[in-house]
């Protein structure tokens, strides 16, 4: 009857040492990550860092002259946008994605444009100057309250911030540029201009039912 109360006691000396402990890491941590972001002459930390700027066709250079038998358009995308309204991710793979596109003329010179996916998922958090209820990697400070995370379960991941692939149309022969996510609807998106052109869904009856994503929109090459 005597020794259990010490014990007891001793425990949650020694739990709220520990947790006092990870309060001291936790905040190093954080100040080391502060003084990385406005310290960090490799440039890293400004892909964690949100940037608005849209446009089309602007020239760049380079330290060294670009092969003038280059020719053609490179097209990325990723996050640019990690906080709408009062509310931010914490996981750099929501942010809300943008297109970037280089452009080589063939003839030693460069030019640039920018343009956000206009996704569903985007358009509805820009009306709603928040972060829409949709599926993320990470939190969101502040989270989400009860009825947004069962509108999120509905309306799963939409934010196709992973990579662009180009497709042959069979019947037509053309190309089509689609930007992608590690699930099944895809945006069409114009390889000049970047503008998004519709959202492209499989053809689903069955409408009760829990998607699993069956491919990987990352890079990957298989070696022989």
């Amino acid at each position: 009857m005597v020794i259990t109360p010490c014990l007891e006691k001793t425990g949650n000396i020694y739990l709220t040492k520990i947790q006092h402990q990870h309060q001291i890491i936790a905040t190093r941590l954080q100040i080391a990550a502060i003084e990385f972001r406005y310290n960090d002459p490799s440039g890293f930390a400004d892909f964690f860092r949100t940037n608005l700027n849209e446009f089309n066709d602007k020239p760049i250079t380079f330290s060294y002259p670009v092969p003038r038998w280059l020719k053609g358009t490179l097209i990325r995308n990723g996050g640019a946008r990690y906080e709408m309204g009062q509310r931010s991710f914490t996981n750099a793979f929501d942010g809300f994605g943008k297109l970037h596109s280089f452009t080589f003329y063939g003839n030693g010179t460069v030019s640039m444009s920018a343009r956000f996916l206009q996704t569903e998922y985007y358009k509805k958090s820009l009306a709603s100057h928040t972060i829409a209820p949709y599926f993320q990697f990470g939190k969101l400070v502040p989270p989400y309250n009860e009825i947004e995370k069962m509108e999120s379960l509905i309306n799963q991941m939409e934010n196709l911030n992973v990579n662009v692939y180009r497709i042959r149309d069979s019947k037509t022969g053309q190309y089509e540029y689609m930007s992608m996510n590690d699930i099944w609807n895809v945006y069409q998106i114009e390889e000049d201009s970047l503008k998004t052109v519709q959202l492209i869904k499989p053809p689903m009856n069955v409408k009760s039912h829990i998607y699993i994503p069956g491919f990987s929109s990352a890079p990957n090459q298989r070696i022989q």
